[in-house]
């Protein structure tokens, strides 16, 4: 055989495969790579990230301050970058406090004070360097983080005495010295060959996690993979303060003092609260008190019939009126942007769809029920609920699709909800789509287009008592005869039939889970944190709420609140919670959230 003959095709194959070779680095590294570049340049940045730190991890980790005990394994060990003036690193700190006092972790401290923005920075970081060389590292970093007086008054030596530092020249004296210089330069070299360009940032033996999330991710990372509840065990619980900040039912407009029917209520910044009362609006200042409303009962412009919905895009309101069928988007600052009507029957299978995210571009997403039954169901069932991205001027796409609430049915117009039942949740994260049907023991976090991006793990469920089980099923006796009531009272007004047959009283025949959800709310903060309420077997319990970072990836903290009490939202370290009086009456309060000293 002629060896020309023989080489072509072999030089062909070469060809073709260096083609391919080429065609998939393109892939993988270009900046459009799709979901396998994404995978593999984040896993590669991980494996790097890793072996950088694997080689600086014994020098990082000396020569620092020390928050906790010093001595445990490396394994117990996180090292973090701060900047004393850097917000994030401010609102994170009772965290990684409490976890370094509650758990057997060490947090190394090193600085990485931003010049450009933050004036005193530096000043603040050389005064904890000295505190670190005086013996009161741990006082002096706390203050410096939890308290603002040092902020307007830049007398160290007075700073010195009421942190109880003996020698306070010698403080001052420590704060100019080239010693103290150099550890500082230091700190910002190892923050350089790190990779790490901004605060706060964290680094484990596992690797490196910037941003208040990545406390933690690098929490969770330390914790032991076979034991995923171990990571929630571990989260610094918080509670509310007792001093409020406000309480609606002070307010000097009895428009606020003496709210009808509260529907919801918004933390729109720090000193900005509104509280949806019925079809109005309520815009309070916090500092001076100051009422601005807008919304009223009717069928015009700003006003509503019966508000379903109102969910927060990221720099307005969005209420969506189910009678009407029209959404109304309200700013920040308290004027209707616009509203527009969305017909039903042409966009949903079901009537009773419900609004669950809005985004800054205008898209919205609703929860789609199935078509009505041609006859109601009788047993247990689980409708498949639809999250359709609806958008004006372009056709409306799914973005999830889940089962929904389980229910049991009796064959009239109203089903009963299954005992310690799953059901779906849905928030908007980001750009982002946040679903967790009960069931599943996770969040979904999927991209607009429908993409599955992440998923994060929840709590699991309780196996109730005997003693729940039939307080559960009284609770369900006493809601069905309320809801019977009331459907009976709309049928009477629309001239139907007085009530429903009254042989569907009973609930003896609706089943009941041996185990409850892990959760059953969510709702995203003005801070972007995704909050998730652990399920409640008894109404008389207590309730506890977990955060989790604003990618929904990793939990930062558990907030436990008394029995009724509901969380609103919450902004930073401050709260809103919705509750009733001994008459039933609902009011808002406004305070902050503290460690929890029996924690």
């Amino acid at each position: 055989m002629d060896d020309r003959t023989s080489r072509t095709p072999k030089r062909w194959d070469s060809a073709i495969n260096l083609g391919i070779l080429i065609a998939l680095l393109f892939l993988v590294f270009s900046p459009s790579g799709g979901g396998l570049g994404r995978l593999l340049r984040t896993q590669f940045g991980e494996w790097q990230d890793g072996r950088r730190v694997a080689a600086l991890w014994p020098d990082l980790t000396k020569g620092a301050g020390h928050l906790g005990e010093a001595g445990l394994t490396s394994a117990d060990t996180i090292v973090t970058f701060i900047d004393y003036e850097c917000p994030a690193c401010r609102l994170i700190a009772p965290s990684i406090r409490q976890m370094a006092e509650l758990r057997d972790l060490v947090v190394v401290v090193r600085h990485l004070p931003n010049e450009i923005q933050h004036a005193v920075a530096k000043e603040a970081a050389t005064a904890a360097v000295c505190g670190e060389v005086m013996g009161m590292g741990g006082a002096v970093h706390r203050s410096l983080l939890e308290t603002n007086s040092w902020l307007t008054n830049l007398d160290w030596q007075s700073f010195a005495r009421d942190h109880g530092i003996p020698d306070q020249s010698g403080f001052v004296r420590c704060m100019g010295s080239h010693e103290t210089a150099a550890r500082l330069r230091t700190d910002s070299l190892w923050a350089a060959r790190l990779g790490i360009g901004g605060t706060p940032a964290f680094v484990s033996r596992k690797g490196i996690y910037e941003g208040a999330a990545g406390f933690g991710a690098a929490i969770a990372e330390l914790v032991v993979a076979s034991s995923p509840e171990a990571v929630f065990d571990s989260l610094p619980t918080f509670v509310p303060d007792p001093s409020v900040t406000f309480d609606s039912r002070d307010h000097s407009s009895t428009a606020v003092a003496e709210l009808g029917r509260l529907i919801d209520g918004f933390l729109i910044s720090q000193d900005t609260l509104v509280v949806i009362d019925g079809p109005r609006f309520l815009f309070v200042d916090l500092p001076t008190g100051r009422l601005h409303s807008i919304g009223s009962a009717g069928q015009g412009p700003g006003e509503f019939r019966m508000i379903g919905q109102v969910v927060r895009a990221p720099s307005h309101l969005v209420a969506w009126d189910n009678v009407l069928g029209r959404v109304t988007r309200i700013s920040y600052a308290g004027h209707v942007l616009d509203a527009s009507s969305i017909d039903l029957f042409t966009e949903f299978d079901s009537p009773l769809t419900e609004l669950v995210a809005a985004f800054e571009d205008g898209a919205l997403v609703f929860e789609d029920g199935p078509p009505p039954a041609s006859s109601p169901p009788i047993g247990p069932f689980r409708p498949n609920v639809t999250y359709r991205e609806i958008r004006e001027g372009q056709e409306a796409h799914v973005v999830a699709v889940a089962a929904g609430r389980e229910l049991f049915g009796t064959g009239q117009i109203v089903d009963q909800p299954i005992i310690f039942g799953h059901d779906v949740l849905a928030v908007r994260v980001g750009e982002e789509l946040a679903v967790s049907q009960t069931d599943w023991g996770e969040i979904r976090v999927y991209g607009r287009d429908g993409d599955l991006r992440r998923t994060t793990i929840l709590p699991t469920g309780v196996t109730p008592s005997d003693e729940e089980l039939a307080a559960a099923r009284t609770a369900l006796d006493e809601w069905w005869l309320q809801r019977q009531e009331r459907t009976a009272i709309v049928m009477r007004r629309a001239g139907l039939a007085d009530a429903l047959p009254q042989g569907a009283r009973g609930t003896g025949d609706v089943p009941a889970n041996q185990v409850t959800p892990g959760i059953d709310r969510m709702f995203v903060d003005g801070a972007g944190r995704l909050w998730a309420r652990e399920y409640q077997v008894n109404a008389s319990d207590s309730v506890v709420w977990l955060a989790f970072d604003p990618t929904g990836n990793h939990p930062l903290l558990r907030l436990r609140l008394g029995a009724y009490t509901e969380l609103l939202d919450a902004f930073g370290e401050l709260l809103l919670l919705g509750l009733q009086d001994h008459f039933d009456v609902d009011y808002v309060l406004v305070t902050k959230m503290r460690p929890s000293e029996a924690a």
